[in-house]
């Protein structure tokens, strides 16, 4: 299993549901961990997935960035997160 990161920013008019759905509707893919901040009426975001290969993650951000409910979403892996902090 891999584990991915979502930075995202979504409307505070919409469901946090909504957005939990729409990641889990991929099959094989699990939220491990969740935070999101007030930024005045948005919310911003880091979601933690696990998915079992990297074509499940793509199929996420690609249905998160179509879904028109989120907006900033970027997404990386685990070995690109250690890369950039040095460790």
């Amino acid at each position: 299993m891999e584990i991915y990161h979502i930075n995202l920013r979504y409307s505070g008019s919409q469901s946090l549901y909504i957005i939990t759905a729409l990641v889990e509707s991929v099959q094989g893919v699990k939220i491990q961990h969740m935070r999101f901040t007030s930024n005045g009426t948005n919310f911003i975001g880091l979601l933690i997935v696990q998915t079992s290969n990297t074509l499940q993650f793509q199929s996420v951000l690609k249905l998160m960035k179509s879904s028109k409910v989120c907006y900033l979403v970027e997404g990386y892996g685990h070995q690109l997160l250690e890369n950039y902090i040095g460790n």
